[in-house]
């Protein structure tokens, strides 16, 4: 009897325990999802949970006016960004007005109009535009004479020293083009992400010569009379702005100088001092790699120069009497570079790698290293260079 009552009050206590069970699920299953209270307390469309998933938070009438203010102040500085660009391109058109043949240039700097004050050769003529305002217009092209002014705006900014209508002597021309997005970013000449430009002249495409800051430098050989250039620039997104120049050439009159540097080239750590050094004129945007071969060459030396690096320098005799001091040879071997058969030097000629396989021709300009390969370093009127040879990176 004991053993069937026990049975019979588990089975009330299981019993029980399921129907607690079940209704613990019936009472979950009727309430609703917690959903946390709007704390929001500032506008932030670019993070808000709406931009994820499409539901979410809902702004209060306080956050609706503060996004209001936001957007009209946004839309009052975009209104005045596009009537400044409406300002300058009337500006543009009324300097367009200008003919610009009557304005005689012959190398002349930046800056500069022609003539002493800056007058046309006509005394009674009306002073020309400043040289600066033709270098910065940008003539709608055919493509772009259908777009509007905000589609115009997102185009590509090009800047350059070529100035139509300019008679130049020589025959060859430097310029420099400076090519901006319409954010003012710059574009590159060559580039794969941040866009890039070319530049032709009479069809063909011109390489740089180098750069300084924001403007690259070009030279190109020119015919006689016209020459027409075509700069083409192309943003991140694909935004293309193309425009033209044309300059006339005298290729039987020779270019003038717009200044000098002194190219020095040395090799005091083989203790053969300076080799030679001279004064070379310069025109604009000429590299270092150009003035060092005009510098070489009046000099009697023979060179090789590959893709912006010199590789050798030579000259009957040219190393003869070298020798290098034990405390060179000391930090060389600190250094573990490995010394090359001096039995093999040649006498005529300086090359990388010669004596030690750390040694090669460096430069300077001003006393500083530049970063890049002579052949994309531009300097200026007045620079010093010097080109030495190094038996190390640290070692010259």
């Amino acid at each position: 009897m004991e053993r069937k009552r026990k049975r019979k009050y588990g089975f009330l206590v299981l019993g029980l325990a399921a129907v607690m069970i079940i209704a613990a699920g019936l009472i979950l299953h009727t309430q609703k999802p917690y959903v946390p209270p709007d704390k929001t307390d500032r506008t932030e469309l670019s993070r808000s949970q709406v931009y994820l998933n499409g539901k979410g938070y809902v702004i209060d009438s306080r956050q609706a006016k503060a996004h209001d203010k936001t957007e009209k102040a946004r839309a009052k500085k975009l209104a005045e960004e596009q009537q400044k660009r409406q300002d300058e391109q009337k500006k543009t058109q009324e300097d367009d007005s200008v003919p610009v043949k009557d304005v005689k240039n012959t190398n002349r700097e930046p800056g500069d109009s022609g003539t002493p004050g800056g007058k046309t050769e006509d005394p009674d003529a009306p002073e020309a535009d400043d040289p600066e305002d033709v270098r910065n217009r940008e003539r709608d092209s055919e493509a772009e004479k259908n777009l509007t002014e905000d589609e115009k705006a997102e185009l590509p900014s090009i800047t350059t020293s070529l100035i139509s209508g300019d008679e130049i002597n020589g025959k060859s021309g430097k310029f420099w083009v400076t090519a901006t997005d319409s954010k003012g970013r710059n574009i590159p000449v060559y580039s794969v992400g941040d866009g890039s430009f070319t530049v032709t002249c009479n069809g063909a495409t011109i390489r740089s010569t180098g750069a300084a800051g924001t403007r690259t430098y070009f030279r190109t050989v020119l015919q006689d009379g016209k020459n027409t250039f075509k700069i083409t620039a192309v943003d991140r997104n694909g935004k293309k702005r193309t425009v033209t120049r044309w300059i006339t050439c005298d290729t039987g009159k020779k270019a003038e100088a717009t200044g000098t540097v002194t190219v020095t080239v040395s090799a005091s750590v083989i203790g053969l001092g300076t080799l030679m050094s001279r004064k070379v004129d310069i025109t604009d945007g000429e590299s270092v790699e150009e003035l060092l071969k005009t510098a070489l060459n009046e000099g009697g030396y023979n060179y090789v120069i590959s893709r912006g690096y010199l590789a050798a320098i030579g000259k009957p005799g040219i190393a003869n009497g070298w020798k290098i001091s034990e405390a060179a040879r000391a930090k060389l071997r600190e250094e573990r570079a490995t010394e090359k058969d001096p039995d093999k030097q040649s006498k005529d000629r300086i090359r990388e790698k010669d004596f030690y396989s750390t040694s090669g021709w460096m430069y300077s300009v001003n006393g500083e290293r530049p970063g890049v390969g002579i052949g994309s370093c531009v300097p200026e009127d007045g620079d010093e260079i010097r080109v030495f040879f190094a038996l190390s990176q640290n070692v010259y």
